[in-house]
């Protein structure tokens, strides 16, 4: 079988109105392969909104999830989605199902910092990233505004690193 180059088949597919060359690409898929290991070591393979708030839970009673984890993520997301002093978190795209409802609640009031515990503040983190990995797989994300998701992306997979790592060091990862 010959090579065959994805990208430059997606490229040309698109008449080269988008670039998907390098780093935004690899942050991507990088996304995936983080968000594939979080959802299996963290949700038993099926990430959902009470899954995360369940490992929030088990993860802060092993190690106590600090403000220095947290802080940094927490003041990307605040930049992110504020507009004119105000939290707008509707390109999340959140559903109607009552999960998601208290998801956005919880995210909304970790943004506003009305909610501030490490724990909390992680939990909606997360509760983030559970968005960015259903709109990129499930959602009605258009290949041509990936590129703008980079910054999303890298600080997703920082994060994600960040409590894989965590879990690891505190064994609740095995191989």
């Amino acid at each position: 079988m010959e090579d065959f180059n994805e990208l430059e088949w997606i490229n040309n597919f698109f008449d080269n109105t988008i670039d998907l060359q390098g780093q935004g690409i690899e942050r991507i898929k990088n996304f995936a392969l983080f968000w594939n290991m979080f959802e299996n070591f963290a949700c038993g393979n099926f990430a959902n909104v009470q899954k995360i708030e369940s490992f929030v839970v088990n993860l802060n009673d092993r190690t106590a999830i600090s403000n220095e984890l947290v802080n940094p993520y927490l003041k990307y997301f605040i930049d992110r989605y504020s507009q004119n002093g105000e939290i707008n978190i509707e390109g999340l795209q959140f559903r109607t199902f009552a999960s998601d409802i208290r998801a956005k609640e919880k995210i909304r009031k970790v943004l506003i910092r009305e909610v501030t515990t490490p724990q909390e503040i992680l939990e909606a983190l997360l509760l983030i990233l559970l968005r960015f990995r259903n709109n990129l797989f499930h959602g009605n994300k258009q290949i041509v505004n990936l590129n703008s998701q980079i910054s999303n992306f890298t600080h997703a997979n920082k994060l994600l690193g960040e409590v894989l790592t965590l879990m690891k060091q505190n064994y609740l990862i095995t191989f």
